[in-house]
Order: C-alpha cells, then sequence, then structure tokens
C-alpha cells in the first residue's frame, strides 16, 4: 500500500522530491521514536515509520535505472546493499557513542538531526541538478 502511493507520488513528482521526503520522513519518525510515552506509541511510531520508508529501495532501483548507464547500475546496486549492511553493522556503535552524551530519547533525536541535515542539496534546483537528471543514453 504505501509504496503503491510512493509510486504514484513518485511518477508525478520525480525522484529526488520522493527521496527527500523519505528522508524527512525518516528523520521526523526517527525522533519521534525517542519522544514515545510508551510502548503503544513505540509500536505506533515504528508502524508509520516503517510505511513511509519503504519506498527507499524501489526509489533508488529507479533513480539507477534512471540516471546510470546499464553497465554502472549493477556495481551502484551492490554499494548500496553493501553500504546498507555496513550500516546496519555500524549503528550499535554509533549508538553506543552518542549513549555517552546522551540519554536514549536523546540519541535518537541526535541521529535524526544528523541524517535530516543530509538531503537538503537533493532538490535544489541548479543547473548541475536538472542536466543530470535527463536520461543518459548508453554509449
Amino acid at each position: 500500500m504505501d509504496r503503491s502511493v510512493l509510486s504514484l507520488s513518485r511518477d508525478r513528482t520525480g525522484q529526488r522530491p520522493v527521496m527527500l521526503r523519505i528522508s524527512l520522513w525518516w528523520s521526523f519518525f526517527m525522533a519521534a521514536t525517542g519522544r514515545t510515552a510508551g510502548c503503544a506509541t513505540l509500536c505506533a511510531s515504528q508502524l508509520i515509520f516503517g510505511g513511509g520508508a519503504a519506498g527507499v529501495y524501489p526509489g533508488v532501483a529507479r533513480s539507477f535505472a534512471t540516471f546510470l548507464q546499464p553497465r554502472e547500475r549493477a556495481r551502484a546496486q551492490g554499494l548500496i546493499w553493501l553500504g546498507a549492511r555496513w550500516g546496519g553493522a555500524a549503528t550499535p556503535i554509533v549508538m553506543a557513542i552518542l549513549f555517552r552524551y546522551f540519554d536514549w530519547r536523546g540519541s535518537f533525536t541526535a541521529l535524526s538531526c544528523w541524517v535530516s541535515s543530509g538531503p537538503q542539496g537533493a532538490t535544489d534546483g541548479s543547473r548541475a541538478s536538472r542536466n543530470h537528471s535527463r536520461r543518459r543514453t548508453p554509449p
């Protein structure tokens, strides 16, 4: 369900705005996780969080199909999957470091602020961004 809604939005607005929305959704619900009051709100927050983040991998695959030449796609997809696995492996270490400076709630908020600061240039409207959005043709 959530993927179909994101797919419709992606078809209307393009890749970059949808990926920006997914990033901001992720950041908002990461911070919301740190602000939950009990088990019920934690479960609700995580359920909504997962629904909004569901479009990441289909969006990345579509971006690769749009912006990369066919021979570059496999390597790019492999790097995305590698990064996801390494990110999962590094997360406990990062959280342990954050726990030294913040309580568990503050750690989620700090992580949310860090992630939300990244995608600001994704839809900057610059000439390079517009030129790159045109589909490349294979040589």
